[in-house]
């Protein structure tokens, strides 16, 4: 044997002496270790060596959690085995963190809208506290810092809609922390694991579901199910208020809405649909039409909020208590014995839409009123009274008469002024005088009667074609205007 080569032996030797008084005779690599016998041959060679320095680079450093760069930027990190997702909030923009972990690197890209920045590979410090590397395209080097706690995720974090006996999946993740198990919570309903199924009886409520992480119980994260009846739509019907003082009346016939918006003098005829967590549609006065291009109901139904297109500012209607009735025709109508009126009611604000119809003489059943006979010249009620509140009714004027046609002749006086009437159907004829204490002007009168409105022209000699008009509404008995 050459003996040159011993010193060279003797240094490898003791190399690995050494090397093994450090670690213990232990060599830890990801979940497996390689023990060193105390009786190592003495024969460890450089191979050997290699073998238990690239050891120690683990397959997969744990970076999941919160961190930091040197401009602001903040960093949230999980983790599943080698893959990371996270992600990096600068600003307002918030970035998609996708990556993967090799031994002491960190690749990957950062992702917002259509554009995306490679990181071709960031370098983590040996004690984990740090990665830092270029990020293509960004004009200088990154640096993020560990910080210390825990990151945790709820997925999906947005409220939805489901009914009873439906069955939803959510998923959690930690970070920061090697515990990443979780604790599942709801205030109605059962859920494990994630699993969630929703309960019977919660109809038109908001369920909140929560997670939390077991390695601190301070870290939880929640959202909400709107449970709603198997239809899957918001009941929006009954009495709301906006912020300025608005009264806002609501009625629902599926996803159709329709009501009345009262602002000060102004009345609005409201219109829309309901979708999801969205109403849309429009506000509607006279020639004047205002969009709502989709305003938001909250999970438990109990706000609607957004814009309304050319209005100064956003919207927040507040649900109101009680219920709200509507009935149609209001306006008093004229009909003759035997005649069918045609009326119907809608209820707001309970799932009770049921009404009750009466009728001061004659028959309602179903809205269809059935004219009653002898009681000609007289004026009936047809009322509807809501059967979710007794105290919710309306009531409308018919005004019973041989003809159909209201019975307006006789006469008529103010303390100003006489009008005499004679009536032939709806051709009416007659004497106006301006002065009822005789002193003043006589004219002829003469016009139509349509419904409970009559246009009279009133002349004379003088005024042969007509010296003006008069616009006469009369009242459901005949016998005042």
């Amino acid at each position: 044997m050459d003996m040159r080569m011993r010193p060279l032996r003797h240094v490898l030797r003791s190399c690995a002496k050494t090397l093994l008084s450090v670690l213990g005779g232990l060599v830890v690599l990801g979940t497996a270790s390689l023990a060193t016998p105390a009786t190592a041959q003495s024969t460890l060679g450089l191979r050997t060596l290699s073998t238990l320095l690239s050891a120690q680079i683990p397959a997969a450093v744990e970076i999941s959690g919160p961190w930091t760069n040197q401009y602001g930027g903040a960093i949230e990190l999980y983790q599943v085995g080698a893959s990371v997702q996270g992600t990096y909030v600068y600003g307002s923009t918030t970035y998609t963190v996708t990556g993967t972990v090799s031994g002491y690197v960190f690749s990957g890209s950062l992702t917002s809208g259509s554009l995306t920045y490679p990181i071709p590979g960031m370098t983590i410090s040996p004690d984990g506290l740090t990665i830092s590397g270029a990020i293509t395209n960004w004009s200088s080097s990154n640096t993020w810092t560990r910080q210390s706690g825990i990151v945790l995720r709820l997925s999906p974090t947005a409220s939805r809609i489901a009914k009873a006996g439906d069955v939803l999946t959510y998923a959690a993740e930690v970070g920061g922390n090697l515990n990443k198990s979780v604790s599942w919570s709801t205030t109605a309903g059962a859920i494990v694991d994630g699993i969630y199924t929703v309960p019977s009886g919660y109809d038109y409520t908001a369920q909140t579901i929560t997670v939390t992480a077991n390695a601190d119980p301070a870290k939880k994260l929640s959202t909400q199910v709107s449970i709603l009846p198997p239809s899957g739509q918001f009941e929006l019907s009954g009495s709301w208020k906006n912020q300025y003082g608005g009264a806002i009346e609501l009625y629902q016939t599926g996803t159709s809405v329709q009501g009345t918006y009262v602002y000060g003098s102004t009345t609005y005829t409201v219109t829309g649909t309901v979708s999801g967590y969205t109403f849309s549609g429009s506000l509607t006065s006279g020639s004047l039409t205002y969009p709502i291009p989709g305003m938001t109901i909250s999970p438990d139904g109990l706000t609607i909020s957004g814009a309304i297109t050319n209005w100064s500012s956003s919207n927040t209607w507040t649900r109101q208590s009680g219920i709200v009735l509507r009935l149609s025709p209001t306006a008093s109508r004229i009909a003759k014995a035997g005649d069918t009126l045609t009326y119907t009611a809608q209820v707001g604000g309970s799932l009770d839409k049921s009404v009750t119809w009466s009728a001061t003489a004659g028959n309602i059943v179903g809205g269809i009123y059935t004219v009653p006979s002898g009681y000609d010249y007289t004026s009936q009620g047809v009322t509807v009274t809501a059967n979710a509140d007794g105290t919710k009714k309306v009531t409308a004027l018919v005004a019973v008469t041989p003809t159909g046609v209201i019975e307006v002749s006789g006469m008529y006086s103010t303390s100003a002024w006489d009008l005499l009437l004679f009536q032939n159907g709806t051709d009416i004829q007659g004497d106006w005088y301006t002065d009822s204490s005789g002193w003043g002007q006589h004219f002829l009168v003469k016009g139509t009667l349509d419904g409970f409105k009559l246009l009279l022209t009133y002349y004379n000699a003088a005024y042969p074609n007509g010296a003006g008009t008069m616009n006469l509404t009369f009242a459901p008995d005949g016998k005042s205007f």
